[in-house]
């Protein structure tokens, strides 16, 4: 089809329409509150936290879930910004950030581009903090706090023992491969509703 300048293109409006519609009707029916995926930076990640605050209707507006829910954010959002692999491949550099909710709990999730070689640095870490109960996490926190100990994963691993601290849950998590050099991380954590 050979457009005249000016003219739209029809089929490409309709279906642009018709997908908007089928995203939003797949948000509502998943319970999606804010989905971002594309490039990010510090810019960008402090947007999607405004948004989200403002956004989010908490059923009892409960001050210590919403802290509990903007404090995991601010580190899910901080490890994409730290810890994607940095590539040249444009489809590669974009991640996801989601959160959403059900009756019991709300979910904030995650995914960036990963170099394969720091799969097991990060699987060893997310495993052990899984592994603490609220006193051993609790020390854990602040025995990297006090000797400025930064894991492997370049300061990784006190965000994920906050993440845990905050949620009270196991952080969910997985790697999908991509190629023999980049896999992309998914993680995701879970927030009650009832506190």
């Amino acid at each position: 089809m050979i457009l005249k300048e000016g003219q739209v293109n029809t089929n490409v409006q309709q279906n642009a329409l018709g997908y908007s519609l089928s995203i939003h009707n797949k948000m509502k029916e998943q319970n999606l509150i804010m989905i971002y995926e594309g490039y990010f930076n510090q810019e960008i990640t402090n947007s999607l936290l405004t948004m989200t605050e403002m956004n989010m209707e908490i059923g009892s507006g409960d001050g210590n879930i919403k802290r509990k829910i903007y404090d995991v954010m601010c580190e899910c959002l901080q490890n994409i910004c730290k810890h994607s692999a940095k590539v040249e491949q444009k489809d590669l550099q974009d991640a996801i950030f989601l959160i959403g909710s059900d009756s019991e709990y709300y979910y904030i999730a995650s995914g960036n581009t990963i170099i394969n070689d720091k799969i097991d640095t990060v699987t060893n870490c997310l495993n052990y903090v899984n592994s603490l109960g609220k006193d051993g996490l609790k020390k854990l926190f602040m025995e990297m706090r006090m000797i400025g100990n930064v894991s492997e994963v370049g300061g990784a691993g006190l965000g994920f023992i906050d993440m845990r601290r905050k949620s009270k849950e196991n952080i969910d998590f997985e790697f999908f491969a991509i190629d023999e050099e980049y896999s992309f991380f998914s993680i995701q954590t879970r927030i009650s509703k009832m506190q």
